[in-house]
């Protein structure tokens, strides 16, 4: 019973095999194969090109954010006009230290600008000037400083 039941499987599977290569799709023969393969790499060529062109757009979007970055920042192109421009300047590279400091401009000519951070606590504590950091803007943007 066992023997008839295996020979049976076998030969159902073999004819199930046998069926599914005569009924098989055109494009499983070997000039199908070649035409899949065709297509495969033109497909992979095609990926190939465009991330080439991606990679070429974005090193060129890359340069132009540089060289813009470049001459907003270039100070030789800066060029402070008024103690408001000095004073935000001053602010912008060393804060106010949490609130306590006050910047002022105290002279300006029209090269320099002379800003000077007067500290609250330190007038609180009975501090004569409370000066808590002197800067010398240029109308260049560089600056000098003492603490």
């Amino acid at each position: 019973m066992k023997k008839f039941l295996m020979a049976g499987m076998v030969l159902g599977i073999g004819c199930g095999f046998l069926n599914a290569f005569k009924s098989r799709p055109q494009n499983w023969s070997a000039s199908g194969m070649k035409s899949k393969v065709k297509t495969r790499t033109a497909l992979v060529e095609n990926v190939v090109k465009k991330e080439t062109e991606l990679k070429s757009t974005v090193q060129k979007n890359q340069m132009n954010l540089q060289k813009q970055f470049q001459e907003e920042v270039n100070p030789e192109k800066m060029k402070i006009r008024s103690d408001e421009q000095a004073i935000d300047w001053v602010i912008c590279h060393f804060g106010d230290n949490h609130g306590d400091w006050k910047w002022n401009c105290l002279w300006q000519d029209e090269q320099k600008f002379f800003i000077k951070a007067t500290s609250q606590q330190q007038l609180a504590l009975g501090a004569m000037s409370g000066t808590a950091m002197s800067v010398l803007v240029k109308s260049d943007g560089k600056m000098e400083w003492n603490f």
